[in-house]
């Protein structure tokens, strides 16, 4: 039992994937997060083009102030990283490599293809949404250990 839920392991798989797996939250950190770890991914061109498709808006009036502070670093400065994932998970949804947003040339096609692939593989076996993976949860893609946070710019 995961808290409220219950997970049956198969008999060869592992428990320190399940326990350790993160929920996909929706909230700030979260998307900020998952941002900076796509833009580790790709050029720094490519990740511009996403940061415009996939913005962190700035604080509304309604934000708190410690949320207000959070996004006046955030906003423009790093890709919506679950705005992202939810957009990449819709193109695949319909036999698409890529998401129609941002519009990318053919030199910069595979590159972001490699990455948004990488990125899905990564977000679902670190964030619950797949017990499959077989990096341990956490691990950025194509390492075997944790990131330093904030990635190196």
């Amino acid at each position: 039992m995961l808290g409220p839920d219950h997970a049956s392991l198969a008999a060869a798989e592992l428990l320190e994937p399940v326990v350790e797996a993160e929920s996909l939250a929706t909230d700030l950190a979260t998307r900020v997060e998952l941002g900076q770890t796509f833009e580790t991914l790709v050029s720094p061109v490519i990740a511009g083009l996403y940061r415009t498709a996939y913005p962190i808006a700035p604080a509304d009036a309604a934000a708190d102030p410690a949320e207000a502070r959070f996004r006046s670093i955030c906003a423009g400065r790093v890709t919506d990283g679950v705005a992202l994932y939810q957009a990449a998970k819709a193109a695949q949804a319909t036999h698409q490599a890529l998401s129609a947003e941002p519009a990318l040339d053919a030199n910069a096609r595979p590159a972001a293809l490699e990455a948004i692939s990488t990125f899905i593989e990564w977000v679902e076996s670190t964030w619950e949404l797949s017990r499959a993976a077989s990096r341990r949860p956490g691990t950025p893609p194509g390492s075997t250990t944790r990131p330093p946070w904030p990635p190196a710019a």
